[in-house]
């Protein structure tokens, strides 16, 4: 069973996460988890090498230390303003003499809808088939066995900056791993909380990060569009620290306490902080604290509303919102995202672990 563990690792903007799990009867088994302070990375890109190495050590040796095994090799999660993704299609025929859909077939139209147009100092993370069409019949999830003379595929390509991607493959190298695969974050999110129907339906996912918000839409079972805004918790920890005139640690526990503070209206909470200097208090109300940050709230959520209106087809029904990420985690949350959005908003937890 020990060889079957599986690791990842997730070098955000505010911590570094190591998870190490293995296959179980249900699903996957988390046996290890570690976590540290990122202080080399901002809004997603490495900024300073040596303290990105030593927070994914920090990071994977408690993670070893908790599963009692050598991690080796793990699967890096990556993100950042430096993120596209487009859709391409992609025509090849079939080989073989039968006019049979072969698995070469399809690894071929795969490979052919990779041929983008694509600036020296990028590269391509994913090329995820969203499906494929067979003679002019669309929608075809797996070709492989069928009769047909043309093979399609419409593919979700996402490409990175080549030196960013370095970077962070750089300090895990360092850090005495092997990456066994590059994801975009917002698909590994995906993965873990949403539901196949939802994807079928329609669904808009946002992970809420510390420095940045990633954006996933799923149609027909696939995405069809990711990207990621250069926005997150962080910004908002700093808005409350300066309108508040306290610590930025200070600010981040009323956040989390507090959060958008929408309590019923009319009722007034009040709460202390202590100064900048540390050596006082002073009283605020959630008032106050309102007016802080559901206006940096709402401009995190429209920006990601801006994103998908300007890139996703008009036509296309969305029937949900789920948020996850460190920023899913504000109080209420949810009721301003359904303003923004004018769908049904849930809070996605990692299902099937």
């Amino acid at each position: 069973m020990k060889n079957e563990t599986v690791c990842g690792l997730d070098i955000g903007t505010t911590k570094t996460c190591a998870v190490v799990a293995v296959e179980g009867p249900g699903g996957l088994e988390i046996v290890g988890v570690g976590e540290a302070p990122s202080l080399g990375m901002r809004k997603g890109v490495v900024v300073d090498l040596e303290e990105t190495i030593k927070s994914i050590e920090a990071a994977t040796e408690k993670a070893e230390r908790m599963a009692g095994v050598h991690i080796g090799d793990v699967f890096v999660g990556i993100t950042g303003d430096h993120i596209r993704s487009t859709n391409n299609r992609a025509v090849v025929a079939v080989s073989g003499d039968d006019r049979e859909v072969s698995h070469g077939d399809v690894r071929r139209v795969i490979d052919a809808s990779k041929i983008i147009n694509l600036p020296t100092d990028r590269q391509i993370i994913h090329a995820l088939p969203r499906y494929f069409t067979v003679d002019g019949q669309e929608g075809v999830d797996d070709p492989v066995g069928m009769a047909g003379g043309r093979l399609e595929v419409d593919t979700h390509i996402v490409t990175g900056g080549s030196s960013f991607i370095t970077n962070v493959l750089k300090c895990v190298h360092r850090a005495g791993l092997e990456a066994a695969g590059l994801v975009f974050e917002p698909l590994a999110s995906s993965a873990a909380t949403l539901q196949p129907e939802e994807k079928q339906v329609g669904v808009v996912m946002l992970d809420i990060g510390g420095g940045t918000t990633d954006i996933a839409v799923y149609s027909l079972g696939s995405a069809i569009y990711t990207a990621t805004i250069p926005v997150g918790g962080s910004i908002l920890t700093s808005d409350i620290s300066l309108g508040l005139k306290t610590t930025l640690s200070e600010a981040e526990e009323v956040k989390k306490r507090f959060g958008a503070a929408v309590r019923d209206a009319g009722s007034e909470d009040r709460f202390e902080v202590r100064t900048l200097d540390g050596r006082s208090s002073k009283e605020h109300t959630t008032e106050q604290l309102r007016h802080i940050v559901v206006p940096r709230v709402l401009e995190t959520l429209r920006m990601a509303k801006q994103k998908i209106v300007e890139n996703v087809p008009r036509d296309l029904v969305l029937g949900e919102v789920v948020l996850t990420g460190g920023g899913a985690q504000l109080p209420n949350i949810e009721s301003i995202a359904e303003d923004v959005f004018g769908l049904p908003v849930r809070i996605g937890v990692p299902n099937r672990i």
